[in-house]
Protein backbone atom coordinates (compact mmCIF):
# COMPACT_ATOMS: atom_id res chain seq x y z
CA UNK A 1 0.00 0.00 0.00
CA UNK A 2 1.37 3.36 -1.22
CA UNK A 3 1.37 5.48 2.21
CA UNK A 4 1.54 8.67 0.23
CA UNK A 5 -1.95 7.47 -1.62
CA UNK A 6 -3.82 7.43 2.23
CA UNK A 7 -5.86 10.48 3.20
CA UNK A 8 -6.57 11.48 6.99
CA UNK A 9 -9.70 13.81 6.79
CA UNK A 10 -12.66 14.07 9.27
CA UNK A 11 -15.72 11.29 9.28
CA UNK A 12 -18.13 12.94 6.36
CA UNK A 13 -22.22 12.34 7.42
CA UNK A 14 -23.44 8.75 6.50
CA UNK A 15 -19.96 6.64 7.30
CA UNK A 16 -20.98 6.64 10.47
CA UNK A 17 -22.00 3.20 9.81
CA UNK A 18 -19.18 1.60 7.49
CA UNK A 19 -17.07 3.01 10.32
CA UNK A 20 -18.57 1.23 13.22
CA UNK A 21 -18.65 -1.92 11.32
CA UNK A 22 -14.74 -1.70 10.03
CA UNK A 23 -14.04 -1.33 14.11
CA UNK A 24 -15.91 -4.21 15.22
CA UNK A 25 -14.23 -6.53 12.46
CA UNK A 26 -10.69 -5.35 13.68
CA UNK A 27 -11.30 -5.61 17.56
CA UNK A 28 -10.93 -9.43 18.65
CA UNK A 29 -14.76 -10.89 19.94
CA UNK A 30 -16.11 -9.20 23.01
CA UNK A 31 -13.91 -5.83 22.28
CA UNK A 32 -15.69 -5.57 19.21
CA UNK A 33 -19.67 -4.98 21.17
CA UNK A 34 -18.39 -2.01 22.67
CA UNK A 35 -17.71 -0.18 19.26
CA UNK A 36 -20.33 2.42 19.02
CA UNK A 37 -21.90 4.22 16.56
CA UNK A 38 -19.41 7.43 16.07
CA UNK A 39 -20.20 10.60 16.65
CA UNK A 40 -17.24 12.69 15.90
CA UNK A 41 -13.96 10.56 14.03
CA UNK A 42 -11.64 10.93 12.10
CA UNK A 43 -10.58 8.39 9.04
CA UNK A 44 -7.69 6.95 7.25
CA UNK A 45 -8.82 6.69 3.51
CA UNK A 46 -7.04 4.99 0.71
CA UNK A 47 -8.81 4.70 -3.10
CA UNK A 48 -12.28 5.85 -1.55
CA UNK A 49 -12.26 2.88 0.95
CA UNK A 50 -12.05 4.33 4.79
CA UNK A 51 -9.01 1.47 6.38
CA UNK A 52 -8.63 2.87 9.99
CA UNK A 53 -10.77 5.48 12.38
CA UNK A 54 -10.07 7.09 15.81
CA UNK A 55 -13.55 7.96 17.45
CA UNK A 56 -13.44 10.81 20.14
CA UNK A 57 -16.07 12.99 22.44
CA UNK A 58 -14.83 16.30 22.89
CA UNK A 59 -16.50 17.66 26.59
CA UNK A 60 -15.08 20.92 28.25
CA UNK A 61 -13.81 21.24 32.00
CA UNK A 62 -11.92 23.49 34.12
CA UNK A 63 -12.53 25.73 31.11
CA UNK A 64 -10.67 23.69 28.75
CA UNK A 65 -11.81 22.19 25.96
CA UNK A 66 -11.06 18.63 25.58
CA UNK A 67 -11.18 15.21 24.19
CA UNK A 68 -11.69 11.29 25.04
CA UNK A 69 -10.14 9.28 22.34
CA UNK A 70 -12.92 6.18 22.59
CA UNK A 71 -11.59 3.91 19.96
CA UNK A 72 -8.63 3.92 17.88
CA UNK A 73 -8.25 1.19 15.04
CA UNK A 74 -6.76 0.09 11.56
CA UNK A 75 -8.25 -2.65 9.20
CA UNK A 76 -6.15 -5.73 9.74
CA UNK A 77 -5.25 -6.00 6.16
CA UNK A 78 -3.90 -2.33 6.17
CA UNK A 79 -1.92 -3.06 9.63
CA UNK A 80 2.14 -2.85 9.27
CA UNK A 81 1.90 -0.11 6.29
CA UNK A 82 2.26 3.17 8.71
CA UNK A 83 -1.42 4.01 8.34
CA UNK A 84 -1.85 3.45 12.08
CA UNK A 85 1.33 6.20 12.83
CA UNK A 86 -0.23 8.64 10.16
CA UNK A 87 -3.81 8.38 11.42
CA UNK A 88 -2.41 8.81 15.12
CA UNK A 89 -0.25 11.43 14.32
CA UNK A 90 -2.65 13.77 11.95
CA UNK A 91 -5.56 13.15 14.05
CA UNK A 92 -3.98 14.56 17.21
CA UNK A 93 -2.24 17.67 15.23
CA UNK A 94 -5.83 18.44 14.02
CA UNK A 95 -7.86 18.49 17.26
CA UNK A 96 -5.00 20.55 18.75
CA UNK A 97 -5.67 22.76 15.92
CA UNK A 98 -9.32 22.99 16.88
CA UNK A 99 -8.45 24.16 20.43
CA UNK A 100 -8.46 20.80 22.51
CA UNK A 101 -6.23 21.49 24.94
CA UNK A 102 -6.52 18.11 26.58
CA UNK A 103 -6.32 14.89 25.14
CA UNK A 104 -7.19 11.43 26.84
CA UNK A 105 -7.53 7.89 26.44
CA UNK A 106 -7.39 4.25 27.90
CA UNK A 107 -5.51 1.43 26.54
CA UNK A 108 -4.73 -2.21 27.22
CA UNK A 109 -1.64 -2.67 28.93
CA UNK A 110 -0.08 -5.07 26.42
CA UNK A 111 -1.56 -3.04 23.70
CA UNK A 112 2.13 -2.05 22.35
CA UNK A 113 0.59 -1.35 18.94
CA UNK A 114 -1.13 1.15 20.61
CA UNK A 115 -0.17 2.73 23.85
CA UNK A 116 3.50 3.52 21.59
CA UNK A 117 1.46 5.58 19.28
CA UNK A 118 0.39 7.45 22.29
CA UNK A 119 3.27 8.30 23.87
CA UNK A 120 4.87 9.03 20.32
CA UNK A 121 2.58 11.98 20.28
CA UNK A 122 2.66 13.38 23.76
CA UNK A 123 0.64 11.46 25.83
CA UNK A 124 1.68 10.17 29.24
CA UNK A 125 0.25 7.53 31.83
CA UNK A 126 -1.63 9.38 34.27
CA UNK A 127 -4.07 8.95 37.47
CA UNK A 128 -6.51 10.43 39.05
CA UNK A 129 -4.57 13.39 40.53
CA UNK A 130 -3.32 14.55 37.67
CA UNK A 131 -6.73 14.68 35.79
CA UNK A 132 -7.60 16.95 38.88
CA UNK A 133 -4.66 19.27 37.97
CA UNK A 134 -5.54 19.70 34.20
CA UNK A 135 -9.01 19.15 33.91
CA UNK A 136 -10.28 19.39 37.36
CA UNK A 137 -12.87 17.49 39.56
CA UNK A 138 -15.57 18.11 36.92
CA UNK A 139 -13.26 16.44 34.58
CA UNK A 140 -12.37 13.39 36.72
CA UNK A 141 -16.39 12.95 36.72
CA UNK A 142 -16.90 13.26 33.40
CA UNK A 143 -14.08 10.29 32.83
CA UNK A 144 -15.45 8.42 35.39
CA UNK A 145 -19.57 8.66 33.98
CA UNK A 146 -18.69 9.17 30.50
CA UNK A 147 -15.71 6.67 29.79
CA UNK A 148 -15.39 3.27 30.75
CA UNK A 149 -12.08 3.65 33.06
CA UNK A 150 -13.93 2.45 36.78
CA UNK A 151 -14.61 -0.90 34.55
CA UNK A 152 -11.61 -1.35 32.06
CA UNK A 153 -9.29 -3.85 34.34
CA UNK A 154 -6.30 -4.69 32.89
CA UNK A 155 -6.11 -0.64 31.32
CA UNK A 156 -4.15 1.98 31.83
CA UNK A 157 -5.60 5.94 31.44
CA UNK A 158 -3.28 8.44 29.27
CA UNK A 159 -3.02 11.97 28.97
CA UNK A 160 -1.77 14.59 27.02
CA UNK A 161 -1.97 18.69 27.72
CA UNK A 162 -0.69 21.46 25.22
CA UNK A 163 0.13 23.01 29.28
CA UNK A 164 1.62 21.60 32.15
CA UNK A 165 -0.37 21.70 34.98
CA UNK A 166 0.95 24.63 37.34
CA UNK A 167 3.00 23.12 40.34
CA UNK A 168 5.77 20.84 40.57
CA UNK A 169 4.76 16.55 40.49
CA UNK A 170 4.73 14.95 43.33
CA UNK A 171 6.05 11.36 42.58
CA UNK A 172 3.55 8.99 43.18
CA UNK A 173 3.39 6.03 46.30
CA UNK A 174 5.57 2.90 44.88
CA UNK A 175 3.56 0.52 42.35
CA UNK A 176 3.61 -2.47 44.36
CA UNK A 177 2.37 -0.50 47.58
CA UNK A 178 -0.45 1.34 45.51
CA UNK A 179 -1.27 -2.33 44.16
CA UNK A 180 -1.67 -3.58 47.28
CA UNK A 181 -3.57 -0.51 49.12
CA UNK A 182 -5.90 -0.59 46.27
CA UNK A 183 -6.95 -3.98 46.34
CA UNK A 184 -7.17 -4.25 50.04
CA UNK A 185 -9.28 -1.04 50.21
CA UNK A 186 -11.53 -1.96 47.14
CA UNK A 187 -12.70 -4.90 49.10
CA UNK A 188 -14.00 -2.82 51.74
CA UNK A 189 -17.50 -3.87 51.21
CA UNK A 190 -16.24 -7.45 51.92
CA UNK A 191 -14.48 -6.51 54.79
CA UNK A 192 -17.92 -5.05 55.86
CA UNK A 193 -19.96 -7.76 55.34
CA UNK A 194 -17.93 -10.32 56.97
CA UNK A 195 -17.77 -7.68 60.31
CA UNK A 196 -21.17 -7.70 60.53
CA UNK A 197 -21.90 -11.19 60.04
CA UNK A 198 -19.00 -12.87 61.79
CA UNK A 199 -16.34 -10.60 63.30
CA UNK A 200 -14.83 -13.56 64.53
CA UNK A 201 -13.92 -14.59 60.86
CA UNK A 202 -12.58 -11.15 59.72
CA UNK A 203 -9.18 -11.83 60.90
CA UNK A 204 -9.06 -15.13 59.00
CA UNK A 205 -10.86 -13.54 55.83
CA UNK A 206 -8.22 -10.78 55.50
CA UNK A 207 -5.06 -12.29 56.33
CA UNK A 208 -6.12 -14.74 53.71
CA UNK A 209 -7.21 -12.03 51.04
CA UNK A 210 -4.12 -10.55 51.70
CA UNK A 211 -1.66 -13.50 51.03
CA UNK A 212 -3.25 -14.42 47.91
CA UNK A 213 -2.34 -10.65 46.81
CA UNK A 214 1.55 -10.89 48.05
CA UNK A 215 1.17 -15.11 46.11
CA UNK A 216 -0.26 -13.30 42.98
CA UNK A 217 2.49 -10.90 42.73
CA UNK A 218 5.36 -12.77 43.83
CA UNK A 219 4.85 -15.90 41.65
CA UNK A 220 5.30 -13.55 38.90
CA UNK A 221 8.04 -11.88 40.07
CA UNK A 222 9.87 -14.78 40.85
CA UNK A 223 8.85 -16.24 37.32
CA UNK A 224 10.64 -13.15 36.03
CA UNK A 225 13.80 -13.15 38.01
CA UNK A 226 16.07 -14.43 35.81
CA UNK A 227 15.34 -12.32 33.31
CA UNK A 228 18.35 -10.07 32.09
CA UNK A 229 16.43 -7.40 31.13
CA UNK A 230 15.08 -4.78 33.63
CA UNK A 231 11.27 -4.35 33.34
CA UNK A 232 9.23 -2.16 35.26
CA UNK A 233 6.55 -3.43 37.54
CA UNK A 234 3.67 -1.15 36.99
CA UNK A 235 -0.24 -0.96 38.19
CA UNK A 236 -2.95 -1.17 35.57
CA UNK A 237 -5.46 2.00 36.78
CA UNK A 238 -8.49 1.00 35.37
CA UNK A 239 -11.35 -1.09 36.74
CA UNK A 240 -11.75 -0.09 40.15
CA UNK A 241 -15.74 0.22 40.30
CA UNK A 242 -15.71 -3.38 39.15
CA UNK A 243 -13.51 -4.61 41.90
CA UNK A 244 -15.82 -2.53 44.10
CA UNK A 245 -18.77 -3.92 42.93
CA UNK A 246 -18.00 -7.35 42.80
CA UNK A 247 -16.33 -7.37 46.49
CA UNK A 248 -20.61 -6.89 47.66
CA UNK A 249 -20.43 -10.58 46.30
CA UNK A 250 -17.71 -11.85 48.22
CA UNK A 251 -16.19 -11.94 44.61
CA UNK A 252 -11.97 -11.16 44.81
CA UNK A 253 -10.76 -9.56 41.39
CA UNK A 254 -7.66 -7.97 41.44
CA UNK A 255 -6.67 -4.47 40.12
CA UNK A 256 -4.11 -6.03 37.95
CA UNK A 257 -0.57 -5.28 38.38
CA UNK A 258 2.78 -6.66 36.06
CA UNK A 259 6.25 -6.42 35.20
CA UNK A 260 6.26 -4.71 31.67
CA UNK A 261 9.13 -4.76 29.19
CA UNK A 262 10.87 -1.73 28.17
CA UNK A 263 10.49 -3.06 24.52
CA UNK A 264 8.45 -5.28 22.94
CA UNK A 265 9.16 -7.83 20.23
CA UNK A 266 7.39 -10.04 18.08
CA UNK A 267 9.32 -13.41 18.94
CA UNK A 268 8.69 -16.89 19.79
CA UNK A 269 11.67 -16.51 22.53
CA UNK A 270 9.72 -13.19 23.85
CA UNK A 271 6.12 -14.49 24.21
CA UNK A 272 7.44 -17.29 26.07
CA UNK A 273 9.21 -14.73 28.92
CA UNK A 274 6.27 -13.25 28.90
CA UNK A 275 4.36 -16.19 29.46
CA UNK A 276 6.27 -17.97 32.42
CA UNK A 277 5.38 -15.83 35.29
CA UNK A 278 1.84 -16.43 34.52
CA UNK A 279 2.55 -20.19 33.63
CA UNK A 280 4.03 -20.45 37.67
CA UNK A 281 1.40 -18.54 39.11
CA UNK A 282 -1.22 -20.32 37.86
CA UNK A 283 0.14 -23.82 38.72
CA UNK A 284 0.78 -22.49 42.33
CA UNK A 285 -2.57 -21.08 42.06
CA UNK A 286 -3.80 -24.94 41.34
CA UNK A 287 -2.56 -26.25 44.69
CA UNK A 288 -4.50 -23.45 46.56
CA UNK A 289 -7.66 -24.98 46.29
CA UNK A 290 -6.52 -27.83 48.04
CA UNK A 291 -6.21 -25.96 51.41
CA UNK A 292 -10.37 -26.70 51.82
CA UNK A 293 -9.07 -29.95 52.70
CA UNK A 294 -7.16 -28.84 55.44
CA UNK A 295 -9.56 -27.24 57.23
CA UNK A 296 -9.54 -24.20 59.46
CA UNK A 297 -11.26 -21.04 58.79
CA UNK A 298 -7.53 -18.91 57.02
CA UNK A 299 -7.53 -22.04 55.22
CA UNK A 300 -11.17 -22.31 54.07
CA UNK A 301 -10.76 -18.82 52.74
CA UNK A 302 -8.02 -19.06 51.14
CA UNK A 303 -9.00 -21.54 49.09
CA UNK A 304 -12.11 -19.84 47.75
CA UNK A 305 -10.24 -17.26 47.29
CA UNK A 306 -8.15 -18.95 45.15
CA UNK A 307 -10.92 -20.99 43.08
CA UNK A 308 -12.58 -17.74 42.16
CA UNK A 309 -9.34 -16.14 41.31
CA UNK A 310 -8.72 -19.49 39.03
CA UNK A 311 -11.89 -18.87 37.23
CA UNK A 312 -10.87 -14.80 36.26
CA UNK A 313 -7.67 -15.73 35.60
CA UNK A 314 -8.38 -18.25 33.31
CA UNK A 315 -9.85 -16.74 30.98
CA UNK A 316 -7.94 -15.57 28.02
CA UNK A 317 -10.25 -12.40 26.74
CA UNK A 318 -10.54 -8.91 27.85
CA UNK A 319 -11.60 -8.00 30.81
CA UNK A 320 -10.01 -10.83 32.37
CA UNK A 321 -6.67 -11.62 30.22
CA UNK A 322 -4.45 -9.17 32.10
CA UNK A 323 -4.51 -11.44 34.82
CA UNK A 324 -2.65 -13.69 33.29
CA UNK A 325 -4.63 -16.12 30.59
CA UNK A 326 -3.85 -13.38 27.98
CA UNK A 327 -0.09 -14.02 27.57
CA UNK A 328 -0.25 -17.62 28.37
CA UNK A 329 -2.78 -17.90 25.38
CA UNK A 330 -0.73 -15.66 22.62
CA UNK A 331 2.01 -17.97 23.78
CA UNK A 332 0.65 -21.24 23.15
CA UNK A 333 -2.97 -21.97 22.48
CA UNK A 334 -2.15 -25.76 23.49
CA UNK A 335 -0.82 -25.19 27.25
CA UNK A 336 -3.33 -22.44 27.85
CA UNK A 337 -6.00 -25.08 27.19
CA UNK A 338 -4.37 -28.02 29.04
CA UNK A 339 -4.43 -25.29 32.45
CA UNK A 340 -7.97 -25.09 31.54
CA UNK A 341 -8.95 -28.40 31.21
CA UNK A 342 -7.08 -28.87 34.79
CA UNK A 343 -8.52 -25.79 36.44
CA UNK A 344 -12.00 -27.00 35.27
CA UNK A 345 -11.48 -30.56 36.49
CA UNK A 346 -10.15 -29.38 39.98
CA UNK A 347 -12.67 -26.67 40.79
CA UNK A 348 -15.43 -29.34 40.31
CA UNK A 349 -13.77 -31.36 42.53
CA UNK A 350 -13.87 -29.11 45.21
CA UNK A 351 -16.97 -27.74 44.16
CA UNK A 352 -18.33 -31.61 44.93
CA UNK A 353 -16.30 -32.16 47.99
CA UNK A 354 -17.63 -28.70 50.06
CA UNK A 355 -21.08 -30.15 49.02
Amino acid sequence: MDNAKICIREMKDGEQKEIKQLGRRSFPLFEALFVSTPEKAMVAECGGRIIGSILYKPFHAKNKSAVYIDEAFVAPGSRGTGTGKRLYQETFEHLRAQGHEVMTALVKDDNVGSWKLFLDNGFKRAGPREVIRQIGIAGLIWQCIKTPWLFAAGMDFYMAAQKEAAGAKRPGPPQLLLFLLANLLLQAPLWGACLYKSPETLGQIFGAYTALLLLFIGCRYAGGAFRRERWRFRLNNGGSLLILLLSFFGCPFFMNANWYPERYEKTEEFRRKMAVPELIKWVVFLLLPLLAFAGGGFFTAAAKFACTTLVHMSIPFYPFEALGAGRVYRYSRKIWLLLFAVTLLELCLVFNFAN
